[in-house]
């Protein structure tokens, strides 16, 4: 509720005559309150979360394992990163996302938003326990491990969707998964060549760095940039047209 209200002030105020700069303040209130959400959440119930997703798709048998800033915080701190807002789960090719959604639906897991290229779903962002989520569906580039890095830019006042883009990353062979035991006896699914993805995902991963972003140009891994075909989709549109 109290999002919605930033939202309809910040919209408000952007239509008014020198409104642009509380437009822009109510954006970063906004910003900054879910982002201490989000930490909050991850420090209560992030690694318990961890466990659910692998009791969950484990028990399915739909092959997973932690990614990008999850991946780094397990093997690097054996726990969460502590400034790491969400969680990073990948599914192996082949993986349809439909099926990770139908069973985490069933668990009570929420759907937030998702994206698409060319029709085909390949990022899904959830929620549980205050905690949020993504699962990204990775495919077979030649041998190697590729997967879609999706961009929203949105208008700097009014906080409407502008454009969508993606980048395709191309990291390491395909890898074999174990699940592997860490802090507070949780369960994870973990690539068995896991340094080696790190390291094609962070480049210097063993390093900390507050300020590392997988999309920018310091990530060594190969890819292209995708203008066209990419879609944001919201629960109900995801849910009429894949689930």
């Amino acid at each position: 509720m109290i999002r919605k209200c930033l939202h309809f002030v910040r919209c408000v105020a952007s239509y008014l005559p020198g409104g642009r700069w509380l437009a822009h303040a109510f954006m970063s209130l906004d910003a900054k309150r879910e982002h201490l959400r989000c930490l909050a959440a991850m420090h209560a119930n992030g690694l318990a979360v961890c466990n659910r997703v692998n009791e969950l798709l484990a028990g399915a048998g739909i092959e997973y394992w932690a990614d990008q800033g999850t991946l780094l915080g397990l093997i690097r701190e054996n726990k969460l990163i502590d400034h790491d807002t969400d969680l990073d789960f990948s599914t192996a090719p082949g993986v349809e996302l439909s099926l990770v959604c139908e069973v985490l639906l069933k668990a009570g897991f929420v759907l937030k938003h998702g994206y698409a290229y060319l029709d085909d779903l390949k990022v899904l962002t959830f929620e549980y326990r205050g905690v949020s989520m993504d699962f990204d569906k990775c495919h077979d580039v030649n041998g190697r491990l590729g997967h879609y890095c999706f961009v929203a830019e949105y208008d700097g006042t009014r906080g409407a969707l502008k454009s969508v883009m993606a980048h395709e990353r191309v990291r390491t062979t395909i890898p074999t998964v174990s699940v592997r035991k860490f802090r507070e006896n949780v369960a994870v699914a973990i690539p068995d060549n896991a340094e080696e993805l790190l390291e094609a995902t962070y480049g210097d991963w063993r390093t900390p760095d507050t300020k590392t972003d997988f999309c920018g140009t310091k990530v060594p891994s190969h890819y292209r940039n995708i203008y066209e075909g990419c879609r944001l989709l919201t629960a109900d549109e995801i849910a009429e047209r894949f689930l």
